[in-house]
């Protein structure tokens, strides 16, 4: 994520905001699986 917010290559920077949304979405997707098993 700081990386995301500082980076300063663009490509690295890319990369890091694109991981941090598909790690972003799986915890929200396992967060949802979980409350479903409860």
């Amino acid at each position: 994520k700081e990386e995301a917010k500082s980076g300063s290559d663009p490509d690295v920077k890319k990369f890091a905001e694109d991981t941090a949304k598909v790690i972003q979405e799986h915890l929200d997707l396992a967060k949802e699986t979980q409350s479903k098993l409860k």
